[in-house]
């Protein structure tokens, strides 16, 4: 898997826990960063997504996932969709044309389906199909998997049809539809219980700080992570159908 937009390791979290080979990470922010070197030293670590050059891992890849940017679309933000500089999805798009992935996870807020009336999701959606992808996108809330809030996401899932063989009986419509029957619970796991433990923790302390190192970073982190129980759900089953 490579992971892009990595943030504090939603996504590889979900991975590590499967046992899967993370190629490298793409994070640019310090505090993230130092995130990632504790939890997965060996790792390699890239940091503008600018300057990867994604042509070597052609034909290793199985996985390319990625929030990219939610500022451009939140609710919170001035919304300017694909004239903010923050929109990073090309760039993203650009690693997934150089090794072109089997499959490809990317997330994202609600904002995407509704900015400019749908054009810069209709853009995302349209790139990966220009590229030989099937496409399916579905919202996910986080409470779905007992989050305490309801967070919803857009998660835009596209596998590439010229990459499975002529002996494969698993068509790409029968892959998606595992995507919507297949139910898994998740492991006995004590990574997700101490992430899910630390967020309920920070989002209940008010704006003081308590003595806690690190407080704006920390939770500026945990705002923008993804829920690693949604990701494990979503690279279980790619598991379960790669396997």
């Amino acid at each position: 898997m490579i992971s892009l937009f990595t943030g504090i390791g939603g996504f590889d979290l979900a991975a590590y826990t499967l046992g899967w080979d993370i190629l490298f990470q793409s994070e640019i922010d310090e505090f993230c960063l130092q995130v990632l070197d504790k939890c997965f030293p060996n790792v390699p670590k890239y940091g503008n997504i600018y300057e990867i050059n994604a042509k070597e891992y052609r034909g290793n890849v199985d996985v390319v996932v990625g929030g990219f940017p939610c500022q451009p679309f939140s609710n919170a933000g001035l919304q300017q969709g694909a004239e903010d500089p923050r929109f990073l999805w090309p760039p993203m798009y650009r690693v997934i044309q150089e090794c072109r992935p089997t499959w490809v996870i990317a997330e994202n807020v609600l904002g995407l389906i509704s900015n400019a009336d749908g054009v810069v999701f209709e853009q995302v959606c349209t790139d990966l199909e220009s590229e030989g992808y099937e496409v399916q996108p579905f919202i996910i809330p986080a409470a779905g998997k007992d989050s305490f809030q309801e967070r919803k996401r857009v998660w835009i899932v596209a596998c590439l049809d010229s990459k499975r063989s002529e002996t494969d009986k698993v068509t790409q419509r029968e892959h998606f539809k595992a995507f919507r029957q297949t139910k898994k619970q998740l492991p006995n796991s004590a990574y997700f219980e101490s992430w899910v433990q630390s967020v309920r923790y920070y989002s209940e302390l008010d704006g003081v700080v308590y003595g806690i190192s690190d407080w704006m970073d920390r939770t500026h982190a945990l705002g923008n992570a993804i829920d690693p129980r949604i990701a494990y759900e979503l690279l279980l089953i790619l598991d379960y159908l790669e396997g």
